[in-house]
C-alpha cells in the first residue's frame, strides 16, 4: 500500500500537475510525492488511532462488565497497532530513500520524533474511549475532525506556505511540528529546532496527563452506563 500511494502521487503530482515543492531547491521529479508521502503516513496513522477509539469501550462490554480488566490496554492495544503499520510504512520509506541517495545523519533524530507522537496518541485515545462511553455520537464527530485535519495539517504544503495569521494558528497544531521536523531531517538533512522537540514533548505529556485523568474520572461508571 505505501509503495502504491508513493507511485500513485508520484503520477498525479509530478507526472500529471508538474508540481514541485516551494523552496525545494532539488526539484527532483520525486521530491512533491516524498513531501506529501511523509505527511500523509503521520496522518494516516493518527487518523487511525481517532476513528477505532470512541466506539472501543461500548464494544468490548463483556470485558467491562463481567471481568477485572485492565481497560487501559484496549486503548495502548489501538495505538501499538497504529505504531506498527507506521513503523513498517517508514521501514519501506526509508529503503526507498536508500536507492533514490545517501542516507542523512539526521534520520537518526526521527524516533525521537516518532516516541512523543506515541505518548501523545495514547493520551488523546484514552481521553477519546472514555468520552466515548457517554457520547455515543463521538464517532462522527471524529470522522469529520479526521476530514478537517488533512487540510487542516501541512500534508500537502509546507508550513512556510501559509502565511499571516493562519500560519501561526496552524503552527500550533502538533502534527504540523512534527511533519515539517521529520520532512526537515529526512529530506532535507536538517536538524529540527529544540523548540519543535520541546513543543513535542510538551504536549504529549499534556495528553497524557488530561487522558489519563479522564480515564480514571469516568471508568467507575461505565458498567453502569454499558
Amino acid at each position: 500500500m505505501p509503495l502504491l500511494l508513493l507511485a500513485v502521487f508520484t503520477f498525479v503530482f509530478n507526472g500529471i500537475f508538474q508540481m514541485k515543492w516551494p523552496h525545494d531547491e532539488s526539484q527532483g521529479p520525486l521530491n512533491f510525492a516524498l513531501f506529501v508521502f511523509v505527511g500523509l503516513i503521520i496522518h494516516q496513522t493518527f487518523a487511525e488511532v481517532l476513528s477505532r477509539s470512541p466506539t472501543l469501550f461500548t464494544s468490548q462490554t463483556n470485558l467491562i462488565t463481567k471481568v477485572v480488566f485492565p481497560l487501559w490496554a484496549l486503548p495502548a492495544s489501538i495505538v501499538l497497532s497504529a505504531m506498527y503499520h507506521l513503523f513498517l510504512t517508514m521501514l519501506l520509506f526509508a529503503i526507498i530513500l536508500l536507492f533514490l541517495s545517501t542516507p542523512f545523519l539526521t534520520w537518526l533524530v526521527v524516533p525521537i520524533l516518532i516516541l512523543p507522537f506515541i505518548i501523545a496518541s495514547l493520551g488523546l485515545s484514552l481521553l477519546i474511549t472514555s468520552l466515548g462511553v457517554y457520547l455515543r455520537d463521538l464517532g462522527q464527530i471524529m470522522g469529520l475532525l479526521v476530514t478537517l485535519l488533512m487540510f487542516l495539517t501541512p500534508i500537502f504544503y509546507p508550513l512556510s506556505a501559509v502565511k499571516g495569521s493562519a500560519g501561526f494558528w496552524l503552527s500550533l497544531n502538533p502534527m504540523a511540528v512534527l511533519i515539517e521536523a521529520l520532512r526537515s531531517a529526512i529530506l532535507l538533512n536538517e536538524w529540527p529546532p529544540l523548540s519543535s522537540h520541546v513543543y513535542l514533548w510538551a504536549f504529549s505529556l499534556a495528553s497524557l496527563l488530561v487522558g489519563t485523568f479522564v480515564y480514571l474520572k469516568l471508568k467507575r461508571g461505565f458498567a453502569d452506563v454499558l
